[in-house]
């Protein structure tokens, strides 16, 4: 079969080929699951005034949120760094955030052409781990995988070719997702994983994945600098990467059933 017919085939939800990954005390094997995401409505406000940076805010950071909404994601997340999960419940009973009817993959991009230097970035937001989600999230961690052949890219791609769920900007970066709740893709993307490994862009927030699934934002080790300064034992940052996309707070949630 010729690479053209191989690269269809794995598209229409064929596995691929299996890979030898660099192994360390890190890296995790991959195991994906769909899960129903919590967002918010219309009812909450413009999406552009609810979210925030992801990971640690300072003390004025989180004030200056605070103030944005009553409804702004910082109201979620307790200065331990914790999530509000009461809160997230009382929401949904508001009808404040709601939950999706079915379980899917999320499909998100960022956009930007800041200074004249396009770059776009594309990330597969999911459960990862064999366990259950045991807290309320509202950023997903990051975590890096292989794709040499650019299986998983490809599908990526046209799924981005879709209209988007919604999407919103900061007058720097543009952020766009895509619900992904075709049964055909999600097996096929689950696939694509089985033989994976995930690496944590930050360690100690990786977790136990046999007795929790993790909310995870999954970015390819193909996109330009990762690889290279992950093998190099380089962290990961916009000096080393370029322009990474760091998951926002607010944009998809979870919360257990």
């Amino acid at each position: 079969m010729g690479n053209t017919k191989k690269a269809a085939a794995y598209l229409r939800g064929a596995r691929p080929p299996k890979k030898s990954v660099r192994r360390n005390r890190e890296n995790r094997m991959a195991e994906i699951k769909p899960f129903r995401a919590v967002h918010f409505t219309d009812r909450a406000g413009n999406l552009n005034d609810l979210v925030c940076p992801g990971g640690f805010l300072s003390e004025k950071q989180r004030a200056a949120f605070l103030s944005r909404s009553p409804y702004h994601a910082s109201h979620l997340i307790l200065p331990d760094g914790t999530t509000a999960e009461k809160t997230m419940r009382a929401w949904l009973e508001e009808g404040i955030l709601v939950r999706d009817m079915d379980p899917g993959f999320y499909l998100w991009e960022d956009k930007s052409a800041e200074n004249g230097i396009a770059w776009k970035r594309k990330g597969l937001i999911c459960l990862a781990g064999s366990g259950e989600l045991h807290h309320g999230t509202v950023c997903p961690s990051s975590m890096f995988y292989p794709d040499e052949a650019r299986i998983t890219a490809a599908r990526l791609e046209m799924l981005a070719s879709g209209r988007p769920r919604c999407g919103f900007s900061d007058g720097k970066i543009q952020r766009r997702i895509w619900l992904i709740n075709d049964r055909e893709m999600i097996r096929a993307l689950c696939a694509d994983f089985e033989s994976r490994r995930l690496i944590p862009a930050h360690p100690q927030e990786s977790g136990d994945g046999e007795k929790e699934a993790l909310m995870t934002a999954l970015v390819s080790l193909e996109e330009p600098g990762i690889r290279e300064a992950i093998e190099a034992g380089k962290a990961i940052s916009p000096d080393v990467a370029g322009s990474f996309p760091e998951p926002v707070s607010g944009f998809i949630m979870a919360l257990p059933d």
